[in-house]
């Protein structure tokens, strides 16, 4: 059967607007990336938003959005996957529980921060199998979660917050070494691990505009490049990760409450960052 290109072109594009809106979203090996992701989201939305610390070989998520490592200082060192993973273990994975077991921030309240591994001797106790039924049962509770991995191929963590979730999101830089390493580990993934390769999203993640075009990007990552964040323009950051948000279907570009969130509150805020001049604590992004 010969079909036109009219008609190969709304195929497509039907194909493209029945998408399912993804609920799990692994960021691969930019845990900054990671956290501006999930806080502009939660800040532009108001929809609960779980982000969790999976890199235990690097655990960043308490530096980086200034949270305390342990969420119920009263009940010891734990961090939220250990609690997570003790009410797994206890069937007891409810709503009550990633409420209690994750750190916030006052100003994004609905933003849920659950901090990973913080000592290495530890990770030999990190059940896969229940780590994988808190990643899971996340999405009856949560709009949007985010997952936070290394870049090491062979890390159990790595490979399970692949398979369980809808979109991998790759932030790295647009030249030709981040370009391959992207390529060849997409293909390493997809051979060894089975997982596919549409889950593969390329996002250029730079201090300064990308010196390649957007369709030198799509071809050399086989389709898989999304769009451009730029970290050193802050008042574009917002509407940059606006723009990404709707190229993967979280928000509508029609919502008017998802697409003007900045209020009075929020005026020294951009993207998620302060503004020059605004008083921060030193090494980390989101400081009262």
């Amino acid at each position: 059967m010969v079909i036109s290109v009219c008609e190969a072109t709304q195929i497509i594009r039907k194909e493209v607007k029945e998408m399912k809106k993804p609920e799990i979203i692994a960021v691969w090996g930019n845990p900054k990336f990671a956290s501006d992701f999930a806080y502009n989201f939660a800040r532009r939305t108001r929809k609960r938003t779980l982000i969790c610390d999976l890199d235990f070989l690097n655990p960043s998520l308490d530096i980086l959005l200034n949270v305390p490592i342990n969420p119920l200082r009263a009940m010891g060192d734990l961090t939220g996957v250990f609690h997570m993973l003790e009410a797994a273990e206890n069937n007891f994975l409810v709503q009550a529980m990633y409420d209690q077991f994750s750190v916030k921030r006052r100003e994004a309240p609905n933003l849920h921060v659950m901090t990973g591994v913080y000592n290495l001797a530890d990770y030999e106790y990190v059940g896969m199998d229940l780590l994988r039924k808190v990643i899971t049962e996340a999405r009856n509770f949560y709009e949007l979660v985010v997952l936070v991995v290394n870049q090491n191929p062979y890390d159990a963590c790595t490979a399970l917050a692949f398979n369980e979730a809808d979109l991998v999101l790759h932030p790295s830089g647009t030249d030709a070494l981040s370009i391959r390493y992207f390529n060849n580990f997409v293909y390493f993934f997809a051979d060894k691990q089975q997982v596919s390769v549409d889950k593969f999203k390329y996002v250029a993640y730079l201090d300064k505009p990308p010196l390649a075009d957007k369709e030198f990007l799509r071809e050399t990552t086989f389709g898989s490049f999304e769009c451009t964040v730029s970290n050193a323009e802050p008042k574009k950051m917002q509407a940059m990760y606006g723009v990404l948000f709707q190229k993967l279907k979280l928000i509508t570009q029609d919502n008017k409450r998802e697409n003007h969130w900045l209020g009075a509150r929020d005026a020294n805020w951009c993207g998620g960052m302060k503004r020059e001049g605004v008083t921060r604590n030193a090494g980390s992004s989101y400081a009262e």
